[in-house]
């Protein structure tokens, strides 16, 4: 069975009659393909230009806080590169598909946002100084923490302190610590300032400022600004996504 079609192009000297021919065969196999593409191609097109995006979204993420933060070590291990996730979609229900981009790391939320991070204890934030870095003397920290200035490895004396000033009681602990040698840092309050120092032979250096009891912690976002950018890609995405589809219902 032939099907033949007709359309007429006008023209200023007459018509013209164009004849097209299509076979049932082809139509059925378009028939089937169209099926194919509102059954199972779109909705796995749709799914994976979510997919492909979230994807992308977690490269660029990365990449952007490699250039924003100084990244130690391996980049494999670190948890600020590594923590940065995404979540992909397996259902075929475009209404429910949603892929996910996020970071799995509890201080995140205030690396992304911005936020306000509040004393724990009786003293201060610990806010490192430069020279926690080895940075002494530097205005601005632009290095991380090293090993031996990290919280967790300071260990301050616990020795019972009789004094009946704040400025005995500072006396005291630095003879004390240059008397006993390792460790050498103490906890210090002068007045305005306050936190832990490192006992030297010829100086008392500042390592973490504990003065403030709340720090405003400034956004450094790298998720959004990441899948804001990726968003853009979206029907780029799809079309070579819909074109592999269309391609492989066709081979069926």
């Amino acid at each position: 069975m032939i099907l033949q079609a007709e359309f007429v192009d006008i023209y200023l000297g007459g018509y013209d009659w164009h004849m097209i021919s299509l076979e049932s065969k082809q139509l059925k196999k378009l028939e089937v393909t169209l099926e194919l593409l509102a059954k199972d191609g779109f909705p796995k097109a749709t799914r994976d230009t979510l997919n492909m995006t979230a994807a992308n979204a977690r490269k660029s993420a990365r990449r952007l806080i490699s250039e924003k933060m100084t990244i130690r070590g391996s980049k494999n291990n670190n948890p600020a590169l590594f923590g940065v996730q995404f979540e992909q979609t397996q259902s075929l229900n475009p209404a429910n598909q949603v892929s996910k981009v996020g970071h799995i790391a509890k201080f995140w939320p205030t690396q992304e946002f911005g936020g306000l991070v509040i004393k724990k204890g009786q003293d201060g934030v610990p806010i490192p100084t430069s020279a926690a870095s080895n940075q002494r003397g530097a205005a601005v920290r632009t290095r991380m923490v090293s090993k031996r200035n990290k919280l967790g490895n300071i260990k301050l004396s616990r020795d019972a302190i009789r004094a009946k000033t704040r400025q005995q009681r500072n006396a005291i602990l630095i003879a004390q610590a240059r008397k006993r040698g390792n460790p050498k840092e103490v906890f210090l309050d002068l007045g305005k300032r306050k936190g832990i120092f490192r006992v030297q032979r010829n100086a008392i250096v500042m390592i973490y400022d504990l003065t403030r009891n709340a720090v405003w912690v400034p956004a450094r976002p790298a998720i959004i600004p990441a899948a804001e950018r990726q968003a853009a890609f979206i029907p780029e995405n799809f079309e070579r996504a819909l074109r592999f589809q269309i391609k492989r219902a066709r081979r069926r």
